[in-house]
């Protein structure tokens, strides 16, 4: 009777947590905390002899299996502006398992990186070197708007302007990139010019350049290599292809608010739109 009690009870007893398993040992936690310190991380019993220890790489069960710092990274990476700073939390993020976030976003933080100081680059290298770009787009912008408000006080009064005060212009298309007026004038054939003063604000001298030869593409090239020279060298202020595109778009859209009316300065002057 005594020998069947112990049979049984051998077989419907469950094996300890502790035991050996085909996967490897589980180890035991244990609390060996520090009394100075209770806020220490418990530790682990190590296995027993012979037998393989935990794989730190799979968590237990139980545990959590999101490495937060990893998508907070990956996150970080795949937004424009941050992704050096998604590159630098992701590189932190491989110290802990999972890494799978953790690597995509240091590729992608990576690649997101280098695009964005090539863009930086391109644009300070178009700040700083593109006076030249900036001068032909400001004037080009002036040229056109004189052309088409000159061409429309020629078919409403039948005659060309005497000076640019007689039209009703955009205010800005009147000074060229430097801040100082255009030359008008009228030639004895029926025809204007436009001319700029350059960017040493006086007329007559080697700078002085056409702003209609050069909105139609027939000005002498070697004119932007003047203004690049005299914006290097302090002789002129530098003009900044972002102001002349701000300037640009004040222009044509100036031109979309007053195109209902009349292109006289004196015919315009007691009607609403302007700005």
């Amino acid at each position: 009777m005594f020998s069947r009690r112990v049979v049984v009870l051998m077989l419907t007893s469950k094996p300890s947590s502790d035991a050996p398993t085909a996967a490897g040992y589980r180890p035991r936690m244990t609390d060996q905390r520090d009394e100075a310190n209770p806020y220490a991380s418990p530790s682990f019993e190590p296995a027993p002899s012979g037998l393989p220890n935990r794989d730190w790489n799979r968590p237990m069960p139980g545990e959590r299996t999101t490495n937060v710092v990893g998508l907070i990274g990956f996150i970080l990476s795949i937004t424009c502006c941050l992704s050096p700073i998604g590159l630098i939390v992701s590189l932190i993020a491989l110290a802990k398992p999972p890494r799978g976030l953790a690597i995509a976003g240091v590729i992608v933080g990576l690649i997101g990186s280098v695009l964005l100081g090539f863009g930086i680059l391109s644009v300070v290298a178009v700040i700083a070197g593109g006076h030249g770009v900036a001068v032909a787009i400001s004037t080009q912008a002036d040229a056109e708007a004189l052309d088409l408000q000159i061409g429309r006080f020629e078919s409403e009064e039948g005659r060309l302007p005497t000076s640019l005060d007689e039209v009703h212009l955009p205010p800005a298309s009147v000074i060229d990139a430097w801040g100082n007026e255009y030359a008008y004038e009228v030639g004895a054939d029926g025809s204007w010019s436009l001319t700029s003063a350059g960017p040493d604000g006086v007329f007559d001298t080697s700078d002085d350049f056409d702003a209609r030869a050069l909105a139609n593409g027939s000005a002498d090239p070697s004119v932007m290599q003047t203004w690049q020279e005299a914006g290097d060298q302090g002789n002129a202020p530098v003009v900044d292809v972002i102001s002349a595109t701000f300037e640009t778009a004040e222009i044509q859209q100036w031109l979309i608010n007053n195109e209902s009316m009349p292109a006289s300065a004196d015919k315009a002057s007691g009607s609403a739109p302007a700005p």
